[in-house]
């Protein structure tokens, strides 16, 4: 029972990290439009991981989009920040959606997918080889 356990929680790691990689893709397909930007804040959220806490910083992204300027929390947060306050970036947005963007050279997204494909195909290999 446990082995089907670990191969099936291994199939779902590594579904979710290629439907990871498919939304990535599309989103950056969806972004053709080139604006700089600039981090306009950081903002900290508590990450509780077995009783302790640490910290997770977003920058906060401000770009001027169809007229519009659009200030959002970037869904990706780091431990330090990858980002201070005031630094100039580039972004790529969507011109259907200017709420939509990618941060140009942040590789983030592609660091996730393949995270979770290899723990993924891991968990899979360990619950058909491994002994129980």
């Amino acid at each position: 029972m446990k082995k089907i356990l670990v191969i099936i929680l291994g199939i779902a790691i590594l579904v979710g990290g290629f439907v990871y990689k498919n939304y990535s893709e599309n989103l950056a397909k969806r972004c053709t439009i080139e604006a700089p930007a600039k981090v306009v804040d950081i903002e900290e959220e508590e990450d509780w991981d077995d009783g302790s806490v640490s910290y997770v910083y977003y920058p906060v992204i401000e770009y001027e989009a169809n007229g519009t300027t659009v200030n959002k929390k970037h869904n990706s947060g780091s431990n330090p920040s990858k980002y201070s306050i005031g630094d100039s970036i580039s972004v790529m947005y969507n011109p259907e959606n200017v709420q939509e963007y990618v941060i140009v050279g942040d590789n983030s997204s592609q660091f996730v997918w393949i995270l979770l494909v290899v723990i993924g195909g891991v968990f899979t290999l360990v619950g058909v080889f491994g002994k129980f």
